[in-house]
C-alpha cells in the first residue's frame, strides 16, 4: 500500500481528527494574517494541541475502525501519525500562505 493511499483511507475514517484540527488551523491561519509574530507561538500551540486532538478523536470514533486498517497492514502507529503528519504539514502551508498574504495586504 503506498503513502497516498494510506492518506486517502486516513481522510475516509480520520475524519473527526481533520475537521478538528482544521478548526484550530484555521483559527491560527487567522491570527498570523493579521500578527505574522505570532507563528511560532501557533506553531507550539498546535505541536501541544495533537495530544489533546488524538484524545477526542480516538472517543468520538468508531472502536471497530482500526481493525479494518489492521486488516490492510497498517499498523497501529501508522493509524494515528498518518493524519497528524498530513495535517501538520497543511497547517505548516496555510500559516505561510496567510502571513505572505498579510504581508502583501499591509
Amino acid at each position: 500500500m503506498t503513502l497516498i493511499q494510506k492518506i486517502r483511507l486516513s481522510e475516509r475514517y480520520g475524519v473527526h481528527f481533520y475537521v478538528i484540527s482544521a478548526l484550530f488551523s484555521i483559527a491560527a491561519a487567522i491570527v498570523c494574517f493579521f500578527y505574522p509574530v505570532a507563528i511560532p507561538v501557533c506553531m507550539t500551540m498546535k505541536l501541544l494541541c495533537i495530544p489533546v486532538i488524538l484524545y477526542l478523536c480516538e472517543s468520538f470514533q468508531n472502536k471497530h475502525a482500526i481493525y479494518f486498517y489492521l486488516n490492510l497492514g497498517i499498523s497501529k502507529i501508522e493509524y494515528y501519525l498518518i493524519p497528524v503528519v498530513t495535517e501538520f504539514l497543511f497547517f505548516i502551508v496555510l500559516i505561510s500562505v496567510s502571513c505572505f498574504i498579510g504581508n502583501v495586504v499591509r
